[in-house]
């Protein structure tokens, strides 16, 4: 049961959570209490837990003696699940045994006497709502100043390999051309087969050639729309292209599926589809490089939905935990630091999605990884806006 405080005392507080397993105890708190604070509470630990999971509280108040999980229980799996939250014990002062596993395992902060006095327990749960509060804004402003710090890096970064991104594709163009003029001269001399084989390396290589010119133009528009048209793009082209493009952050033992059926068509800037479709396959790429050392797959599915297309990016990787699967589009979150993540894939492709009419949301593979899955228009959608 929830009760809201007529005047807050903290901005945007989070509420209390109070734990005791005698239902009159819980109604004398939030009789007492709940004009002062937003007062939730819990008949059990293991209530209590669950509410934990499903919303942020600032203070956790518990009495320790309850069957099937004590406070000082409850207390150390908060301390593990939800570090940041305040903890408080209502325990009598004999119970010596109770205060110092509290201590040593709950790293309860302050003990309260049974039967509370309502003085003594209103300081108290003020003062550890303060306390969590400001704990809670420290943590932001921290998390503030090392956001614009990473964007400062990630701008210069980024110039660098504008710079760089745009020689590559002039030297890979120049040795295309080069082939290209060959290419006559090559392929009389090779059996049929092999003919063939060789002017479809050399189109691979064309396409690849113009995918990353389209890639280096969508970059530098990374803080700008480009005034591009949407138009009607072939997808089984670009997903060949950009799986090409990504084999260098593939593992060498990293096998990728493409399945696409031949003729299907998405409305969109190819110049977004393709950025999108390059950090789906880059993350897909980290997420599977398993440390047991196992094989990893990923799947490429595209298929019409309607007046729609989904295109599936699916991988055998660990998967993305549920409390996290929204946050994961979030600007700057990575679950990466530690490997260089800026956290800005999945924000931008997400926001590339909507731009062209579609959608980016997050799903479980069939063998157990993540499955991202991207919805654009089809060209029936087009139509019908047209008519």
């Amino acid at each position: 049961m929830t009760t809201q405080p007529d005047t807050p005392g903290l901005e945007r507080p989070y509420p209390i959570l109070y734990v005791d397993d005698e239902e009159a105890n819980r109604v004398v708190f939030e009789a007492t209490f709940g004009a002062h604070f937003e007062i939730v509470t819990a008949g059990s630990g293991v209530e209590a837990l669950e509410l934990m999971a499903s919303r942020p509280f600032d203070v956790l108040l518990t009495d320790n003696r309850m069957p099937r999980m004590t406070g000082v229980d409850l207390c150390e799996r908060v301390r593990q699940l939800h570090p940041h939250v305040e903890r408080l014990l209502i325990t009598a002062y004999t119970d010596r045994e109770s205060v110092v596993a509290a201590i040593n395992q709950g790293g309860v902060s302050r003990f309260l006497p049974k039967p509370w006095r309502f003085d003594e327990l209103l300081v108290a749960l003020r003062e550890a709502q303060s306390s969590a509060h400001r704990a809670r804004l420290s943590r932001e402003i921290q998390a503030a100043f090392l956001n614009r710090e990473r964007a400062a890096a990630i701008a210069e970064t980024r110039g660098r390999a504008l710079h760089d991104l745009a020689n590559v594709a002039s030297r890979v163009q120049a040795s295309c051309e080069e082939l290209e003029s060959l290419q006559e001269e090559l392929v009389v001399q090779v059996s049929g087969d092999l003919a063939e084989r060789y002017r479809e390396e050399i189109r691979d290589l064309r396409r690849a050639v113009d995918f990353l010119r389209q890639l280096h133009t969508g970059v530098r528009g990374l803080n700008r729309r480009m005034d591009t048209k949407p138009g009607i793009h072939e997808v089984e082209d670009f997903l060949h292209s950009t799986v090409s493009l990504s084999s260098t952050h593939l593992p060498s033992d990293g096998q990728v599926q493409i399945c696409c059926p031949t003729g299907l068509a998405v409305v969109c800037d190819p110049t977004d589809l393709g950025r999108i479709l390059v950090n789906l396959i880059s993350n897909a790429a980290q997420a599977i490089r398993h440390p047991s050392g196992a094989p990893g797959r990923i799947r490429l599915v595209a298929s019409a939905a309607g007046d729609a297309v989904e295109i599936r990016v699916d991988d055998n990787g660990p998967g993305v935990p549920s409390a996290l699967a929204e946050r994961i589009f979030e600007s700057h979150f990575t679950t990466r630091v530690d490997q260089g993540g800026s956290g800005l894939g999945l924000a931008i492709s997400r926001r590339l999605a909507r731009d062209n009419g579609g959608t980016l949301t997050l799903g479980t593979s069939d063998w157990g990884g993540a499955s991202f899955r991207l919805r654009l228009p089809g060209p029936g959608a087009q139509a019908k806006q047209a008519s």
